[in-house]
């Protein structure tokens, strides 16, 4: 794969700096916040199956509410971080592969090696501590998917991203049928520099926080009124909208002063490690 040349980033001086990681390339700390913030989303979801509470799924998966209090999870948080992260996933592998290219001669051989480990890891993990592990289901898409599409133009990878992501909504699927479309989304999005310019704007995450919200509002609606399951998934379409609300929330409050000292903290934090 010829290697895009993505846009440098500006000069910055005094706290807002940037750090750079060890490849000398800046670090994007509002990637950093939407991980923990993905996370932290994931462990509500499955606060319940982790306890034994309900049947265990996956992180991929909803959990199905005790009752008619408990369903405010499925509003809100079910299906809601799982795609943050996965897309997070994508962005950050396309992020290697660009740093590695300039270090190493074959960078993909070091992706191949991070994933298998991820893959033993995984499966350690489910056979020895919890059947819902999902680092097993992400090894093997990095295999299949990811790590594949390296070799692919970057209008491709865009273009079979939205194939894969439409694909499971129009068949009424939810959970893992998403992540291979969301990991090639993010490595999209790394490859035609968007990632880059994240944090210089506020106009962007605004207006596309608007139309996630507007869409997610009628998408949360039928998925309360959908009992049977209809052709279109609601549920999975409310959760991918949701959480690009979220995503582009969170971006503008990190452009607020307020959100100016979680990125300074999470820059130092990152310089710490």
């Amino acid at each position: 794969m010829a290697h895009e040349t993505l846009p440098p980033m500006p000069e910055a001086t005094g706290l807002g700096r940037p750090t750079t990681t060890s490849s000398g390339r800046p670090r994007v700390a509002a990637l950093d916040v939407l991980r923990g913030f993905a996370l932290c989303g994931i462990l509500l979801a499955n606060v319940k199956p982790i306890a034994h509470m309900v049947d265990t799924v996956s992180v991929t998966q909803p959990a199905v509410a005790a009752s008619q209090d408990d369903a405010w999870p499925g509003l809100f948080v079910d299906q809601r971080f799982f795609p943050i992260f996965s897309l997070l996933f994508g962005i950050g592998f396309s992020l290697l592969l660009d740093s590695a290219g300039r270090h190493v001669p074959h960078p993909r051989v070091l992706l191949l090696r991070r994933l298998l480990v991820l893959l033993v890891m995984g499966l350690v993990h489910m056979f020895l501590l919890w059947r819902g592990d999902v680092l097993t289901i992400y090894a093997v898409v990095g295999l299949l998917v990811l790590l594949p599409s390296t070799w692919l133009p970057r209008w491709a990878v865009a273009g079979l991203a939205a194939v894969l992501i439409a694909t499971p909504l129009i068949l009424g699927s939810n959970g893992v049928p998403l992540v291979p479309g969301l990991f090639l989304l993010g490595s999209a999005l790394t490859r035609y520099g968007v990632i880059d310019r994240i944090e210089r704007s506020a106009r962007v995450p605004a207006a596309l926080g608007l139309v996630f919200a507007a869409g997610a509002v009628p998408a949360v609606w039928l998925q309360i009124g959908d009992t049977e399951g209809a052709f279109i998934s609601w549920f999975a379409l409310a959760g991918l909208l949701m959480a690009g609300a979220y995503v582009c929330a969170l971006l503008l409050l990190l452009k607020r002063r307020s959100g100016r000292r979680y990125r300074r903290c999470s820059r130092r934090w990152a310089g710490w490690r």
